[in-house]
């Protein structure tokens, strides 16, 4: 019996890439081509066997009479048709095509998105009473939360990665304050009272008991149930919530030599202001949208305009402004800077 998660093929493939750009950076050839050789059988082995129709798998279960498939629409023995991390990790490791990334975007919109953010999938695992048959922990759990109520905010939090990667500014913007506790009923008008300093590790809906939440469950997305904040509160959640603020919506990171000016932001966003710090020195960066929302038309510092600037590649949409770290900092005077980024 081999099972193989289509999640994990994908995390292989975007890690030992990354590992290969290292080794190809540091001048070790032989194993980047090794590197990039078992990456291209990745490739071609996850099209050929675990998107079957079109429609990336949870799980493909290999057997001597064929490959059956869990998590997907030919999915007969659990119900359940789409499993969201496999869709956005697709889109963030580089695998899918654009084709493919945009018809699995289209599937999260349609079956995974909720008021209060993306659920893991599409339905519940049936209960019957904590008996397992197939995945343990979904069926035998009695509290209808984190994973098994299907809404676990750091999945949730990949989707906007994605959404940043393909371009989608509303998408990615809106997923973040979905997720954010404070003031979360302007954006969230089922999200019952919550603290408003803590990072919840999921959205529950307030359902009494396993069996009503499966035969309820459609009323999550209608807002006909209320939404509470998870059981657990994380201390490594606000770091990961920020870090995607941060380095995919207002899109402010370092690649190697490079800084990079990535932002995705809806026209609303126009005029947000965000004070960082670069080596030691104070910015305050100040984001001009009136185009596509996404890779700047140009960056400014203090109000002239950064040299040598090349743009990044991105499978799926014109990427980030890149510049030299050492042209970056040249740019910036000690004492306070201001960063114009016009999109």
């Amino acid at each position: 019996m081999h099972l193989v998660s289509a999640w994990t093929v994908e995390l292989a493939y975007q890690t030992l890439g990354r590992y290969r750009v290292v080794c190809d950076r540091a001048g070790a050839g032989t194993l980047a081509q090794r590197l990039a050789g078992i990456c291209e059988r990745l490739r071609a082995d996850f099209h050929r066997y675990l998107v079957p129709d079109g429609v990336v798998a949870g799980m493909a279960h290999f057997a001597l009479d064929g490959v059956d498939y869990l998590l997907h629409p030919r999915d007969r023995r659990t119900g359940v048709a789409y499993r969201l991390l496999p869709m956005t990790r697709g889109i963030i490791s580089g695998l899918f095509t654009q084709e493919q990334a945009a018809r699995h975007a289209a599937l999260i919109e349609r079956h995974l998105l909720f008021p209060d953010g993306v659920r893991l999938q599409n339905r519940p695992m049936e209960y019957h009473g904590g008996i397992s048959s197939i995945f343990v922990r979904a069926e035998t759990a009695a509290s209808f939360g984190r994973e098994v109520g299907l809404q676990y905010v750091h999945g949730h939090i990949r989707y906007i990665e994605a959404m940043a990667m393909l371009g989608r500014p509303e998408a990615a913007f809106r997923g973040l304050l979905a997720v954010c506790p404070v003031l979360l009923e302007r954006d969230v008008p089922s999200a019952l009272p919550r603290q408003s300093n803590s990072y919840f590790s999921s959205s529950d809906a307030a359902f009494t008991d396993r069996r009503q939440a499966s035969r309820r469950f459609g009323r999550i997305r209608s807002g006909r149930v209320g939404i509470k904040g998870g059981w657990r509160g994380y201390s490594s959640g606000p770091g990961i919530y920020l870090n995607q603020l941060i380095s995919n919506v207002l899109g402010l990171r370092t690649h190697f030599d490079d800084v990079v000016f990535d932002p995705v932001l809806p026209p609303d966003a126009d005029g947000l202001t965000f004070a960082f710090e670069y080596l030691g020195r104070p910015i305050r960066y100040l984001f001009h949208v009136s185009g596509t929302g996404f890779s700047p038309r140009e960056v400014r510092v203090n109000g002239r305009p950064l040299p040598g600037g090349r743009y990044a590649p991105n499978p799926y949409r014109a990427g980030g402004f890149l510049v030299s770290k050492a042209v970056f900092a040249e740019a910036l005077d000690p004492e306070g800077n201001l960063v114009e980024i016009l999109v």
